[in-house]
C-alpha cells in the first residue's frame, strides 16, 4: 500500500488532524481499522494523496462511479488539508457531505482545491461517491 510502511509512525498525521500519523489515519490506511466517519474517509483519502497509496483510493470510491485507474502527476505534494463543513457523515448515518480545502505544490506552483465530497456507506463501509469542485 503505497508508502505508508515506510512513513515514520511519530510524525503529526498529514490530515492536520493534530493527531500522530500511527493514531489517526495509518491504521486506516493499512486496513488495521475502519474509517467511522465521511469526514474520517476524506481525512484518511487525503493522506492517501501524501503517501501515495492509490489502492486505497480506488479501494475507497464507490464501485458505481469508480475510475478503472489513476493517473495522478508524480511530481505533485499535498501538504494541507482543511475541514471546511461536515455534513450528516457520523457513525449511524448512510450519507454524509463534506466540504475541504486541499493544498498541493509542484514543480511550478502552490495551488488548492476546495470541493463538497459525497459519501455514503458501500456494504457497510465509507466510500467517496462523487464530488463537486467549488469555487474560491
Amino acid at each position: 500500500m503505497g508508502n505508508v510502511m515506510n512513513t515514520q509512525q511519530t510524525y503529526r498525521c498529514p490530515c492536520t488532524s493534530g493527531l500522530v500519523f500511527d493514531d489517526c489515519c495509518r491504521p486506516i490506511l493499512t486496513g488495521h481499522k475502519r474509517a467511522v466517519t465521511a469526514e474520517s474517509l476524506v481525512r484518511t483519502r487525503f493522506c492517501a494523496h501524501v503517501v501515495r497509496d492509490y489502492d486505497y483510493l480506488l479501494q475507497t470510491w464507490h464501485p458505481v462511479t469508480r475510475p478503472v485507474t489513476l493517473d495522478l502527476p508524480a511530481r505533485r505534494f499535498w501538504y494541507w488539508l482543511d475541514i471546511d463543513a461536515v455534513i450528516d457523515g457520523g457513525p449511524h448515518d448512510d450519507t454524509g457531505s463534506v466540504a475541504y480545502t486541499a493544498y498541493r505544490r509542484d514543480s511550478r506552483e502552490h495551488a488548492s482545491i476546495s470541493e463538497l465530497a459525497h459519501l455514503e456507506r458501500y456494504h457497510g463501509w465509507w466510500v467517496y461517491r462523487s464530488g463537486e469542485v467549488m469555487d474560491d
